[in-house]
Parts: C-alpha cells; structure tokens; sequence
C-alpha cells in the first residue's frame, strides 16, 4: 500500500521508494533474487509483476548477454525503415471478484451453482437455472466491481492462472449482453491450485492492505 505521510510504498516486507526505484532495504533472499537486492524491477515502467511471480520477460529469461570484444567488426549499416514498435507479450491472468474470505477460497476453489451448461442461460442470470459456469473476467477493473459488490460492501479481487474457459462475447456475439465484462466463463469449478492471490478491496473499488498469497497454489 502506498504511504502519503512518507510517499513510500510498502510491498509485503520493506518500503520501496517511487522516485529513486529503490527498496530501502536489499532483498532478505539474498543473491536468490539477483545480483541487485535493492531493485523492484530493472525497469519498472515496462516490467510489471505484483504478485512475484513472473519470471523475467522475454524469452531469454533475463540470461546474461555474451560481451562484444570488438564493436567495430560488429557494427553494420541498415539502411531499411525501421519497424514499428510492438507491445510485449505479456503472461495474462483472470480475475474474479467475490465477497467472500480468501481462507475458504484458498481451501475449496471456486464452485459452479449448477448444471445448466446453457451459455447464454448464464450470461443472462447464473442463478436461473444454476449454471455450471464460473464467471471470471480478463479485466481487472470490471472484476473490481464485483469486489466491491457494486459500491456496496467490501471484498476480495482474486488472480487466477489464465485457465481454459469459454470466451462468453466471441461465442455469443451480438447476443452477448455485458460486454464490457468481457467474461472468460470457466467450466465445472477453479481448483485452488489455479488461484494466485487475493488483494482486499474497498467497497469503492480501491485496494487495502496488501496481497493474500494462496499456499495451495501451483507454480508453473
């Protein structure tokens, strides 16, 4: 969480410092989290990973890069256009929004109400008939609203691996009434194993506290 009176934020053990992109303290794991225990990320604009659990971007994995000797033998002209800029691709998660305690989700997963395996059925109302879907979103500010229980009540945002499920506005089309919560509905039930965390969350959609990890969870 982010301290006003110090404008450090804390994350989970120690404080980081936004302007300088330094923890105040090194890493308690020693080497094991790098050869620079004070850093968050080595660039904390691109690289975003608040759970701690993302390996390093890219496909070398961070390895170290070979050292060029001569750099005069290397260098070369290219006289082409340059490429447009891409995003990276990034490893995506599934959020769920839910009112109840990370202690019994952790333990039991997520159930499905029923066996309706109706889609349409369950976009409209999960409840009539009892759908044996699991509703999870890909965006986290819509699964923040169900959090929050709509303004009302407080709650917990769960991050969930990015397990299969059935893509509700690609398969129902125009038919599909939320759009805009762009559901990824989950078969059947979400074992413990395939949920990350679960970050407590104000009844006006803002984060408290800090990050609940899932012992149960299963790392990659």
């Amino acid at each position: 969480y982010f301290d006003q009176e110090s404008g450090l934020h804390y994350n989970r053990h120690r404080y980081y410092n936004p302007d300088i992109g330094r923890y105040l303290t090194p890493d308690p794991v020693k080497l094991a989290g790098g050869i620079n225990g004070y850093q968050y990320v080595p660039n904390p604009t691109g690289w975003i990973d608040p759970l701690g659990l993302n390996t390093c971007p890219g496909g070398d994995g961070c390895k170290p890069q070979p050292k060029i000797h001569n750099l005069a033998e290397q260098a070369k002209v290219d006289e082409r256009s340059p490429s447009p800029p891409t995003p990276q691709k990034t490893k995506g998660y599934l959020y769920r929004g839910d009112l109840r305690e990370p202690d019994e989700i952790f333990e039991k997963g997520f159930e499905s109400r029923g066996a309706s395996t109706d889609l349409f059925l369950h976009a409209l109302n999960n409840v009539s008939p009892p759908s044996n879907f699991v509703s999870t979103s890909t965006s986290r500010k819509e699964a923040l609203e169900f959090a929050s229980g709509f303004g009302f009540e407080e709650g917990f945002l769960y991050t969930l691996k990015r397990i299969p499920g059935r893509d509700v506005n690609k398969e129902l089309g125009a038919r599909s009434k939320h759009k805009k919560e762009v559901e990824i509905a989950i078969p059947g039930r979400i074992e413990s194993k395939d949920i990350l965390g679960a970050s407590p969350v104000n009844e006006d959609g803002t984060f408290k506290g800090y990050t609940i990890l899932n012992p149960n969870r299963e790392y990659p």
